[in-house]
């Protein structure tokens, strides 16, 4: 219903506001939500590129809401596989947050943390390992140590020493967490999945 309520909404929001008021680029991103959720990601990439040309004309290339449209269309990209879109979605996403928040918030934290799984899909973990420190960093500074998007971040911090080779340093970080991670988000959630796939992944820590 979310979605039909929307499409009704639409052509009237346009003619009554105008087609580049800011309130249709909101509308836009919502849609581009439910769209996402339904699987249906050409069309959500439509609405989310609407949103970002409404919000680049009418607020600026710097804007915050700028930031947060290139973050769902990269989210798109990302999904779709188109890796180095993504990361040039992000990447600007970044720079905008960084001017607007110049001491660091959620915002740059939460991107820093997306351009790190971007690396390790791409194969630069040593950089992923670097993201995700300083996302995790900033985290830090905003959520007690076992609120949840702390806790993805140093699961992300170990993940990419894994891949990095550093199984020595990733170990020992993956076992503290895994107690960590269960309790606060079950037994079968996918960041408890992740944790055990990685660790049946690393060499054995037994020394000969």
């Amino acid at each position: 219903r979310g979605l039909e309520r929307l499409d009704e909404v639409m052509p009237t929001a346009r003619r009554v506001l105008g087609p580049d008021h800011p309130d249709i680029a909101y509308l836009e991103v919502m849609r581009g939500r439910q769209l996402r959720f339904l699987g249906r990601a050409d069309e959500a990439e439509i609405s989310y590129r609407e949103a970002l040309r409404i919000e680049r004309q009418v607020r600026g290339p710097d804007h915050p809401y700028v930031g947060y449209a290139l973050i769902q269309l990269g989210v798109i990209q990302a999904q779709g596989g188109r890796l180095a879109e993504a990361e040039r979605s992000y990447r600007e996403a970044l720079r905008i947050y960084r001017t607007a928040y110049p001491e660091g918030d959620r915002n740059v934290a939460n991107t820093l943390g997306k351009l790190a799984e971007l690396a390790l899909l791409r194969d630069r973990p040593e950089e992923a390992v670097r993201l995700s420190r300083q996302s995790r960093a900033l985290f830090g500074r905003l959520f007690p140590d076992d609120h949840p998007e702390l806790l993805e971040g140093e699961v992300l911090i170990a993940i990419s020493l894994a891949a990095a080779g550093r199984a020595d340093e990733a170990r020992p970080l993956l076992e503290g967490l895994l107690p960590r991670v269960v309790a606060v988000a079950g037994e079968n959630s996918s960041a408890v999945h992740r944790i055990r796939q990685v660790l049946d992944t690393l060499p054995s820590s037994d020394v000969a």
